[in-house]
């Protein structure tokens, strides 16, 4: 590696994996990469450009190759999720499938093929990237009966990837002597083109503040000052023209109140995004607060006792709703049969009549005493057009 690494940084999962599975390099000149953590089937470091605002989170993945080993790779994404508020993409050889059509075999894929990694793609809100090329990235070489292919190489983001570089795409390139198709990432829009649009939008934007809303509080004060001084004439002596121009300053005063309300919630938000999202003391403090709001730090137990301590408030809400469902017994109260008997009861021939099969008669008796002219849901009134009922 001396001789390749000139200008070059690298990391590896060697400590993890005897074999080295993963091997993530880059120009030192372009971006710092810093490894946070490692495993032998990924390793998950920060990516930062120099001279540049790219900053996101990047895990790299080598599956292994069955189910059942696979199982500790898809907790670990699962367990990120949860903290990571930057973009971050994920993206390499998972060696597992995601949908049914991710394999073309002999052999039909299961349930339990692509269970894990569905799970592990709704339980993380991640998605795929775009990307073009052949579907199916990898293959055995083999021929007939025994040729597989399957997409087993993907890259997946979060929401904050999609916000900020949904316009990166991968595009699958030959396999060339190897198995795998490369994943190359390249950008659907012409950077410079954008950034001239963007310089050009914001001298343009500028410019309009500068010359519609620059000192907003001075023109409030302005069209409040001029409305005081129209009603004040009219508090003097009232005509019609006084009555037009109160009417135009109270539009005045509306609209430059209207803007300045709207230029402090931009400033509201813009400090949010400052200070919120950049991680700092300010966005933990919020958290904090939000966090505190849903807890339950006071509660008075059912024999009336204030409790302030979490472990004796979560007990007492456990003993609460298991009140409410029950508890299980050994034995189940039964029907006192004496008590029963004192009340009244069916005689012997009763009980015999009600366990009789019901007859054709009875059905006809029943529907020859219906009298409703109404029509029901098909259309038919209930009373037989064609006279008493005397077979079936």
């Amino acid at each position: 590696m001396n001789n390749l690494n000139q200008g070059w940084g690298y990391i590896h999962n060697y400590q993890s994996a005897s074999n080295g599975k993963i091997w993530i390099m880059w120009e030192q000149q372009s971006y710092a990469v810093t490894r946070i953590e490692e495993d032998a089937q990924w390793i998950h470091c920060l990516v930062k450009g120099i001279g540049t605002d790219v900053e996101c989170y990047l895990t790299v993945i080598y599956g292994f190759n069955t189910v059942e080993q696979r199982k500790s790779l898809w907790d670990y994404p699962e367990k990120k999720a949860q903290s990571i508020v930057n973009p971050w993409i994920i993206c390499g050889d998972f060696n597992a499938l995601l949908y049914p059509q991710d394999r073309l075999s002999s052999k039909p894929v299961q349930y339990a093929d692509i269970r894990d990694f569905s799970n592990c793609m709704h339980s993380t809100l991640l998605n795929e990237l775009p990307w073009k090329g052949d579907y199916y990235t990898w293959n055995n070489k083999q021929q007939g009966n025994e040729m597989v292919c399957s997409r087993l190489d993907k890259a997946l983001g979060n929401s904050e990837w999609m916000m900020k570089w949904g316009h990166v795409i991968l595009e699958y390139e030959l396999p060339n002597i190897s198995d795998h198709a490369p994943m190359i990432p390249k950008s659907t829009v012409d950077l410079n083109l954008l950034f001239k649009i963007r310089g050009k939008f914001e001298r343009l934007h500028k410019k309009l503040n500068n010359e519609e809303f620059r000192n907003i509080a001075q023109r409030v004060a302005i069209a409040r000052r001029n409305l005081a001084e129209v009603q004040q004439q009219i508090k003097i002596q009232y005509n019609d023209t006084l009555q037009m121009k109160e009417d135009d300053a109270l539009k005045k005063l509306e609209k430059w109140s209207m803007i300045e309300v709207n230029i402090m919630k931009q400033k509201s938000r813009a400090k949010w995004i400052k200070l919120g999202d950049s991680n700092t003391k300010y966005f933990s403090a919020v958290m904090k607060e939000r966090s505190q709001r849903k807890q339950i730090t006071q509660l008075t137990s059912l024999e009336g006792i204030q409790l302030f301590d979490q472990g004796a408030i979560r007990e007492e809400v456990v003993k609460f709703y298991k009140g409410l469902m029950g508890s299980s017994t050994q034995n189940l109260p039964a029907i006192n049969t004496t008590v029963m008997k004192r009340g009244a009861v069916l005689s012997q021939e009763q009980r015999v009549h009600l366990c009789s099969p019901i007859t054709e008669i009875e059905i006809a008796h029943c529907l020859e005493s219906i009298d409703d002219k109404s029509p029901g849901i098909d259309k038919f009134v209930c009373d037989p057009p064609f006279g008493p009922i005397t077979a079936f």
